[in-house]
């Protein structure tokens, strides 16, 4: 296990962002387990900012609320959209 110690929250979604694209960048076809709420915020803006391509990749949210539909507000599927992928 490797541990990483940043100062700073940008430090920490820039190394988050870079641990990210090297996944994306090597595997075929990546599976990732997203993360939601206000943790994993900053790195969500570094895959935009840095328009990484997500086209290959199947994401998997960690956390959702059962018969909420997607469309929904309050479901993590929605959040995803908003953070991420629109």
């Amino acid at each position: 296990m490797n541990i990483l110690v940043v100062k700073t929250p940008e430090e920490l979604a820039e190394a988050g962002y870079k641990l990210i694209e090297e996944v994306i960048k090597t595997k075929e076809n990546p599976t990732l387990g997203m993360a939601t709420g206000s943790s994993p915020l900053g790195i969500y803006a570094e895959m935009r900012k840095n328009k990484l391509d997500t086209s290959r990749v199947t994401t998997v949210n960690l956390d959702e609320y059962v018969n909420l539909p997607h469309e929904d507000k309050n479901s993590y599927h929605y959040f995803m959209q908003e953070q991420l992928f629109d």
